[in-house]
């Protein structure tokens, strides 16, 4: 009898434990294709769940991309060329949340490291990373001997930021790694972006009207023969990561001569590549002025011009004998509508 009325008491106070604990959390179903982390989510959102990828071959093709072949991501940079470097997107971090943010910059034991990594990726997923400053985040990296830089926008409901970091003064002009960290109210997000062709992220602007959203990023890159390029590529979100998509704009380019109205100017010049998913174009050189200096214009500033609908470059003027000048916005300036 006394056992009847233990099992009884047990149940009740499950079922107590249950209303009061259990219905306070966020339940979030396992999905195909994805791993989650066993870290509770609370309603308000102030945890968010970590998501792994996994199977990404399914949706995208082996190595994360909808035409491997034709991409802004490497461009042509393994034509006629052998390097042992992976033509991938990283959706397969993992996760190992740790006690301390310091813990990330050390490796695991040496014998552990292929099985179950901690590298400094991994934080990415640490609620904690979200909830510090730019600032404080930059000098958390810095004292542990790496340049951290952020490039950080919101598109729909969704905080997107790129964080890329090289070790303190390395010999390298841009990021070792590019991690893209999102984030909503439930879940985080993280992929690793880094390619074959050096580059930066400068900025991005968000179209979200329409169901999956995307970002325009901005890059600026330096490619298999040294040369500097401006690149823009579109990345949508599916719901659990960014993917490179293809995206139509109309491209205008008005340039400024001095001494000159501003006129439309030659295309050609910009040394346009298009891809699928991108763009790259380089340097437009103006002709030497009357003491012989060579003057070229650089894509400067990213700004969106009809949430939406348009953007555009202001341009930057340079020269190696004289000051850098800004060129004004209505007088020198590649203009992007989305279609």
């Amino acid at each position: 009898m006394k056992r009847i009325f233990r099992i009884f008491l047990l149940a009740g106070l499950l079922m107590i434990e249950y209303e009061t604990g259990v219905r306070q959390r966020q339940t979030i179903p396992e999905e195909k294709g994805v791993e989650t982390a066993h870290i509770s989510c609370d309603i308000e959102g102030e945890t968010r769940k970590p998501v792994q990828y996994k199977y990404m071959a399914d949706l995208l093709g082996p190595r994360g991309f909808l035409d491997e072949e034709n991409t802004i991501f490497w461009q042509d940079f393994y034509d006629s060329y052998s390097i042992g470097l992976e033509r991938d997107v990283e959706y397969h971090i993992p996760i190992c949340i740790q006690d301390s943010l310091e813990d990330y910059f050390t490796l695991r034991d040496s014998n552990e490291r292929l099985w179950h990594p901690k590298d400094i990726y991994c934080m990415f997923y640490d609620n904690r990373t979200i909830e510090m400053e730019e600032e404080e985040l930059e000098m958390l990296f810095l004292q542990n001997g790496y340049e951290l830089s952020i490039c950080q926008g919101e598109c729909k409901d969704y905080q997107v930021r790129f964080l890329q970091y090289r070790q303190k003064d390395s010999h390298l002009l841009y990021p070792e790694r590019i991690i893209m960290q999102t984030w909503d109210d439930w879940h985080i997000y993280v992929q690793e972006i880094t390619g074959p062709m050096q580059r930066k992220v400068m900025d991005l602007i968000s179209v979200d009207d329409r169901e999956n959203p995307i970002i325009i990023v901005h890059t600026t890159s330096l490619t298999r023969d040294y040369v500097s390029e401006e690149e823009l590529s579109f990345w949508e979100f599916n719901g659990n990561f960014w993917s490179l998509v293809p995206m139509e704009l109309e491209i205008k380019y008005t340039e400024y001569v001095l001494g000159r109205n501003p006129e439309p100017g030659n295309m050609e010049d910009l040394n346009l590549i298009r891809y699928p998913d991108g763009i790259a174009f380089r340097t437009v050189v103006q002709p030497s002025n009357a003491g012989g200096g060579i003057f070229y214009l650089q894509a400067d500033q990213m700004e969106e011009i009809e949430k939406n609908r348009s953007f555009q470059f202001t341009m930057f003027q340079k020269s190696l004998d004289v000051i850098d000048l800004v060129v004004p916005n209505e007088m020198g300036y590649i203009r992007f509508e989305i279609r």
